[in-house]
């Protein structure tokens, strides 16, 4: 017994017929998106010395302060009375004053790059 094939509908072979979204259909929608994507510039940019300087720094500082907020616990864990002598007052400092200036930067980063990707994006627009 031989069974013929069967022929798959249209709707179901593309389910992107179907679906419509304000008008266009789906496949419409992502042929233009991706003729959008082939017009962007394939070029990146690389990052100022600023913005070099303000990850490191901010990476640093904050990888300092984690170390020291974890060699505090430890130590306070340990021996709660060598807490309040010698270096650890500092090294507990470090914690609390390098976490929030890390992040800082962090974000001071994160807008000067986002400027000049901006500055970047309106720059190659005009072209």
């Amino acid at each position: 017994m031989h069974r013929p094939a069967r022929r798959i509908p249209e709707r179901a072979a593309n389910p992107f017929k179907s679906i419509v979204w304000g008008g266009e259909t789906a496949q419409r929608h992502w042929r233009r998106i991706r003729g959008k994507m082939g017009r962007m510039s394939s070029e990146t940019s690389s990052p100022s010395l600023i913005e070099r300087i303000l990850a490191y720094a901010s990476l640093s500082i904050i990888v300092v302060a984690l170390l020291s907020f974890f060699a505090t616990l430890i130590v306070g864990l340990n021996d709660r009375e060598a807490m309040a002598e010698g270096l650890w007052p500092f090294v507990y400092g470090i914690s609390l004053i390098g976490l929030p200036i890390g992040f800082v930067l962090l974000i001071l980063l994160l807008i000067i790059s986002q400027v000049r990707r901006r500055a970047e994006f309106r720059r190659n627009a005009g072209d």
